[in-house]
């Protein structure tokens, strides 16, 4: 009888440590939702602010007569980073 009780408190002490571990890990999951919540509207409104700004950039490029300037140089720098990783990579 003494090894049934004793293997019976063996096992809810483990279902209790089982349950306080669900519960922190739970906590951690609702921290981390919440998170990716705030996140996530953050992103959508950095999005926004940026179609907003290259409308602009758009409109005094425009006006100074240089439609696309701000769109070329970031494709050449693309390039450019593309071929230095590309010689970098050939070097090793």
């Amino acid at each position: 009888m003494c090894s049934h009780k004793s293997t019976f408190q063996r096992y809810v002490t483990e279902l209790r440590n089982k349950n306080l571990t669900y519960k922190q890990k739970r906590g951690i999951l609702s921290h981390l939702k919440a998170e990716k919540g705030i996140l996530s509207r953050t992103v959508d409104v950095l999005k926004t602010v940026e179609k907003q700004c290259k409308r602009q950039l758009d409109a005094v490029e425009s006006a100074q007569g240089v439609s696309g300037y701000w769109e070329t140089m970031n494709k050449l720098e693309k390039v450019s980073y593309d071929v230095t990783l590309h010689l970098t990579l050939a070097q090793t």
